[in-house]
């Protein structure tokens, strides 16, 4: 789901690595020291943005079943997860970063009470900060001071107790905790968006900057050791499933190994289970680098930062009509080199190559196609075209094929009927594209040309193009 919301951000994809943990347990990241290359640190992240899992009361306007098993139960008892993903997020971020925390409740207990936890744990070293001049004309409220604590059953309770422990309270209250840390914290800094606000649903922000480290206290450093505890495990709980430790090409340490869908593993009661193995990035096999080279005519192509998932239950790459391959950035390639054991991947790179039932089986990904433009510009592949010629291609608002023999132009059918099968780069000649040209990625196909869009994207091409939208009839509605 997070890798389809934000495909609009392709061409950045080369930077991302999308992956799947409990945030609770996300695990430390390697990386390499950036002064010398070579050397191991633990990597910090700049900004983190922690959604955290919530009751979702703020939804009620989508929702409106909400107000039907609306409780309290339901905050208290996931307030204590709340907590232990944004401690986990502050500890990853860099001193000087910033973490936002975020809800889609409007319940004290999951917002302003935890800011007040995260502030009081980590003695001060998160720090909260008024975002509302960043954001000028944004219409929303304070956070609260002062909040009503009540027990699972709705009953007001006055000071903590095995019904209600301290973190549900207000910091700086008789009945509650104190400390330096939140002896001048101001949760007002925090921002409630209601419907009111927004027409829409209601929302919980607060922006909190990493001013300096910090080691959590008894109470946490006994939750740290039930992650470290878990961490190997944790890809087991998640969808993916099983051990989080890559075992392909770029796993070096353990090697490549023979495996089949799962591995039968011995637990701690003798009893024998199977282990399910989950997906890894290996480097790109011959085929692929040859299919660069050989058929597209690519000389400068950065092949050693080309990439491919293997099946969710294979340890070793099987390539197959439908496999992909990805390219990632230099730095995204040795996180995934450097942590195959420990990062379970289940997205990396912008998308550059797709197997198809082709005598050249390759073909370029429509969203690599500006990528390809770079180093294609004396390649056989690359087809110069008008923009009228792909305005037959996308006649009615559909994608449509265009024969051969249908092609106007006498020189651009005889360049298209002399290549060979496959994809080819489209240089669409098109004064409405920023810099008047604009690339997109066809299919030659044995006697005809199909543009390879998804459907979904053709009114954005036809936009960016500059093509008039044709007009809709509607349909005769008959009478009932």
């Amino acid at each position: 789901m997070l890798v389809h919301q934000v495909k609009r951000l392709r061409l950045l994809f080369p930077f991302a690595l999308f992956t799947n943990h409990d945030a609770r347990y996300f695990p430390n990241v390697k990386s390499a020291t950036p002064s010398t290359g070579s050397e191991e640190e633990e990597l910090r992240f700049d900004k983190i943005l922690c959604d955290v899992v919530c009751s979702g009361d703020g939804t009620l306007r989508k929702a409106p079943y909400v107000f039907k098993i609306w409780s309290p139960r339901e905050a208290i008892g996931l307030q204590k997860t709340q907590i232990q993903i944004a401690l986990r997020a502050c500890h990853l971020a860099r001193v000087g970063g910033r973490v936002v925390y975020s809800t889609c409740s409007m319940n004290p207990v999951e917002n302003e009470a935890v800011v007040a936890q995260i502030v009081h744990r980590t003695r001060g070293a998160m720090k909260l900060v008024d975002a509302r001049p960043l954001l000028p004309g944004l219409e929303c409220a304070p956070g609260l001071q002062r909040w009503v604590v009540t027990n699972f059953k709705g009953d007001v309770v006055e000071a903590p107790s095995d019904e209600a422990h301290e973190a549900l309270f207000p910091p700086n209250t008789p009945a509650a905790y104190t400390s330096d840390a939140v002896d001048d914290l101001d949760l007002s800094l925090c921002m409630r968006l209601y419907p009111s606000h927004c027409g829409g649903g209601a929302f919980f922000i607060a922006v909190m900057d990493k001013v300096k480290e910090f080691r959590l206290q008894k109470r946490e450093e006994s939750e740290a050791a039930e992650r470290e505890g878990k961490n190997s495990h944790d890809s087991e709980k998640n969808d993916s499933g099983g051990d989080s430790g890559g075992k392909g090409i770029l796993a070096g340490k353990r090697g490549r190994i023979e495996g089949g869908e799962a591995e039968a593993v011995e637990d701690s009661g003798g009893v024998t289970r199977k282990k399910r193995v989950p997906p890894t990035y290996v480097t790109a096999p011959a085929p692929i680098t040859d299919a660069v080279i050989n058929f597209y005519k690519v000389k400068d192509f950065p092949l050693r930062q080309l990439v491919v998932r293997t099946a969710t239950g294979q340890r070793e790459l099987k390539l197959s009509d439908g496999s992909t391959c990805s390219i990632v950035s230099s730095s995204a390639l040795d996180v995934l080199r450097r942590n195959a054991d420990s990062l379970l991947v289940v997205s990396a790179g912008l998308r550059v190559l797709a197997h198809e039932h082709l005598d050249k089986g390759w073909r370029i990904a429509s969203e690599s196609a500006t990528l390809f433009a770079k180093v294609m510009q004396h390649s056989p592949r690359l087809l110069r075209v008008p923009v009228r010629f792909v305005e037959q291609l996308l006649s009615g608002g559909k994608l449509k094929d265009v024969l051969f023999t249908d092609i106007d132009d006498a020189d651009l059918r005889a360049r298209v009927v002399s290549m060979e099968l496959g994809t080819v780069l489209l240089e669409i000649d098109c004064p409405a594209a920023v810099g008047g040209v604009f690339y997109s990625v066809a299919l030659r196909a044995r006697t005809r040309l199909q543009l390879l869009v998804d459907h979904e994207d053709v009114v954005g091409l036809k936009l960016r193009l500059g093509i008039a939208a044709e007009p809709t009839v509607d349909e005769p509605v008959s009478a009932v």
